[in-house]
Order: C-alpha cells, then sequence, then structure tokens
C-alpha cells in the first residue's frame, strides 16, 4: 500500500512536530538554514550560561518518596521552562534537582538575568499555590557571561551515533560553581555580567568567591528579587524603572 503525497503530508507534519518537541530550538535553526549539510561545526560565541537547582534535593527525596518528587520538580521546571524560552534562552542540559539553560542574544546578559528574576518570582508563586502539597521550594541560581564553544557535538561509536547541542568551555564549568555557591535562594552572577547589568537591576556585592579548579577568586554580585516580583512580568519591569 502506498501513499500519496497529498496524504503523506499531514503524517510527515504530524511526525515533524511531534520530533520538533525534542530538538532544541538552535538545531532547528541550523537545519532550517542548511537543510542539506547542516553546520555541524561548534563555534566560539559570546553567551550567558545559567544554572538552576533546587536546594537540598536529597533531603526531599529521601522524605517525600519518587513520585512525589518527580510531580514537584515536573511542575516547577514546566514554570520556569516558560520564563526561559520567552527571554529566547534555551535549557540544553538537565538532571534530577537542576538544569543549565544558555542565552547567545546580543543582549543575553539582561535576558538571563530577567529570566532569573521571574524563576524566583515563580518559585514564591508556586510555593503558595502548592504549600498543602509541598514543602517550600528553594531554588539557587548561578550566571556567568563570556565565551563558550556552543554547538552540535558527535556522540557515539562504530554502530551508532548521536547528535547532542552542547555549551562548552570555562564560562559554563564557572557558571556551574557559582550555582553550588548559591545558597538560601540566592541568584549569584559573575563579575563580567554584572558590568553589563550595571543601572538595570538592583545588585549586591557579594565579595570574592573560591571555587575549586579556578585560580584566583572570583568576584561575586546578587541579584535582588522586587518585592513585587510576583508575576512574570515583573523581571522586565525592574530593568526598566
Amino acid at each position: 500500500y502506498t501513499l500519496s503525497l497529498h496524504d503523506a503530508l499531514p503524517i510527515l507534519e504530524q511526525h515533524r512536530d511531534h520530533l520538533g518537541k525534542f530538538v532544541p530550538v538552535p538545531v532547528r535553526r541550523l537545519l532550517a538554514e542548511h537543510p542539506e549539510a547542516p553546520d555541524m561545526v561548534r563555534r566560539e560565541r559570546d553567551v550567558s550560561v545559567m544554572f538552576v537547582d533546587i536546594q537540598g534535593y536529597t533531603r526531599m527525596s529521601e522524605r517525600l518518596g519518587k513520585e512525589v518528587v518527580e510531580h514537584l520538580v515536573d511542575t516547577y521546571f514546566s514554570s520556569f521552562a516558560e520564563e526561559i524560552w520567552q527571554r529566547q534562552g534555551e535549557i540544553v542540559e538537565t538532571a534530577g534537582d537542576g538544569f543549565m539553560a544558555v542565552f547567545e542574544n546580543p543582549t543575553h546578559e539582561s535576558l538571563a538575568a530577567q529570566a532569573a528574576v521571574a524563576l524566583q518570582a515563580r518559585t514564591a508563586e508556586l510555593n503558595t499555590k502548592h504549600e498543602s502539597e509541598f514543602p517550600t521550594v528553594v531554588v539557587n541560581i548561578g550566571i556567568k557571561s563570556g565565551p563558550a564553544l556552543v554547538g552540535l557535538s558527535k556522540l557515539g561509536g562504530k554502530t551508532d551515533e548521536r547528535w547532542a547541542y552542547t555549551v562548552h568551555g570555562p564560562t559554563t564549568n564557572l557558571a556551574a560553581r557559582i550555582a553550588d555557591y548559591a545558597t538560601g535562594g540566592q541568584t549569584l552572577i559573575s563579575e563580567t555580567t554584572a558590568n553589563e547589568l550595571a543601572g538595570k537591576f538592583k545588585m549586591q556585592d557579594r565579595g570574592p568567591g573560591e571555587f575549586k579548579g579556578v585560580s584566583r577568586a572570583v568576584r561575586l554580585f546578587e541579584i535582588e528579587v522586587p518585592t513585587d516580583a510576583s508575576t512574570p512580568g515583573a523581571a522586565i519591569a525592574s530593568e526598566e524603572d
């Protein structure tokens, strides 16, 4: 049995839509720009990398059980993803208690900071909404801006191979370290990021941070979440004030 082109197109479009959910937006962009031979080369780009972690995840998992914790993470991270995508960011890596997002837009520092404020506002909102269902969730965020190798990496051996969208380099490593350093719901950023955000966000100088594998101390700043940031739009408003 052979389908006509007219009958096959809706099926192909349906498969494309389903597969699109698993393909990062930057990869879709590469395929659209170079359908015959996608650009597989990783290139150095100036980006902002954000790591987001739930504080006390291991203890929470032991106390609540697998199903409850999975529901909690799905609830919070689904809401967080909306804020990341609205600001042209892309989630490129996930773990049980956190994820990494990258912002490549020319105004990536500002967009990453907006997203961070929005994520903290969403956390407070969801904590109130689900106070009878989940324990209070505390989210720590680390952001570092700078050059990184961004693009597709080939994984596999002789029998099979896959391509993954990756972000590599010291900028990524330091963003992860900063997120680990943050505590109590902090959003910490590097000095290079803070310099680009001067006058746009309220920040507190938290002094130097010492990190394993980093030869020099890194000066850190904490982005203050506005007390009225109870809605996602407050993140944008805070920059415009």
